[in-house]
């Protein structure tokens, strides 16, 4: 809660459009956008996976970030949710330039269930709330370490996700 009130959380949600509300969600994103206004560099790639309409892709491209984002398949179960994305339009938000969006911004729909040994190494990896949507702990490792193969020596990956604590401990909700 501490993070609403700091500088540079109302600098990055002010820049992404974002309503003033405190919601989980926020701070996912600004966190995820700090972690890489920290630490990336124009011309970076990143890969976001299970993005739906989160403002971070062409935040990224805004700032010159190569970023390829992904979502589910077209026909899988959140196609049918207002969180679906389909396509690099649905992406776009009016912040980010054309050319940015044109020039930095590639989206693929990705099953995050599938093998990854076939996409390009990566800077920067990142998912707000995705994991909890795999089928379980078995698959939410499995994609973990799946993707995290997938940096590039220096790179980092940045995964947000649901849990609950209670009395009786740790339950995330996969």
């Amino acid at each position: 809660a501490v993070d609403f009130g700091e500088d540079w959380f109302k600098a990055l949600q002010d820049e992404m459009h974002e309503p003033g509300q405190m919601h989980r969600k926020l701070w996912e994103f600004c966190v995820i956008a700090q972690a890489v206004k920290e630490r990336m560099r124009p011309g970076d790639k990143a890969i976001g996976f299970g993005v739906g309409h989160e403002p971070l892709p062409s935040l990224f491209a805004k700032w010159g970030i190569d970023t390829l984002a992904t979502d589910a398949p077209e026909g899988g179960e959140w196609a049918k949710s207002m969180q679906h994305v389909d396509g690099k339009e649905a992406l776009f938000r009016m912040w980010c330039p054309e050319e940015n969006r044109d020039r930095y911004l590639r989206f693929t729909p990705w099953d995050m269930n599938s093998e990854m040994h076939n996409l390009p190494k990566f800077r920067f990896i990142w998912s707000s709330s995705a994991c909890e949507h795999l089928g379980g702990l078995g698959e939410t490792i499995r994609f973990l370490v799946a993707s995290s193969q997938r940096l590039t020596e220096d790179g980092i990956a940045l995964h947000t996700t649901e849990a609950s604590l209670t009395e009786r401990g740790f339950h995330s909700h996969n």
